[in-house]
């Protein structure tokens, strides 16, 4: 129930957190620069939520399998 809860506020707030980062990015990066740094940033994004579907699947089954040895 306490990692259901965390994770739920963890991404209710990490949608502001994308919203903010873009803005700033908007406004700092230059326009010729800016599909490049777009494109990285969502590769970035993408990347690390798949790093971490794949990080929690792996602890999971390596609990499950100390727990059943």
């Amino acid at each position: 129930p306490v990692t259901c809860a965390c994770t739920f506020f963890a991404a209710f707030f990490a949608g502001g957190t994308v919203v903010s980062v873009e803005t700033v990015l908007q406004k700092a990066v230059p326009d010729e620069l800016r599909g490049r740094v777009f494109a990285l940033n969502s590769f970035l994004l993408n990347f690390f939520l798949v790093a971490s579907m794949q990080f929690s699947t792996t602890m999971a089954d390596a609990k499950k399998l100390g727990a059943g040895g």
